[in-house]
């Protein structure tokens, strides 16, 4: 396996319709910059739109410009705010 991909459908109070979350995007070290991620996040998008939904959504750390920078490059845009509260 050299890349995967997961995504689910949620509906929210401010869309009419659902939304999608890309919650796990993994391409393995040797098979990037060969098109994997873009085939999946492509993928993505299409089972996203023949669902019905909206938008879909992925999030990433701050500090991993990489992946900002990759998600950006495919047309997504940074438009909200994610804050987190972490367990001990």
């Amino acid at each position: 396996m050299v890349g995967l991909l997961t995504i689910s459908r949620r509906w929210t109070l401010w869309h009419a319709g659902p939304c999608a979350l890309i919650e796990e995007l993994v391409v393995d070290e040797k098979a990037r910059g060969r098109g994997v991620g873009r085939a999946l996040i492509q993928a993505a998008l299409d089972w996203a739109r023949s669902q019905g939904c909206s938008e879909v959504e992925v999030s990433t750390e701050q500090d991993n410009t990489d992946a900002q920078n990759f998600y950006r490059r495919l047309g997504f845009e940074s438009v909200t705010l994610l804050l987190e509260y972490e367990f001990d």
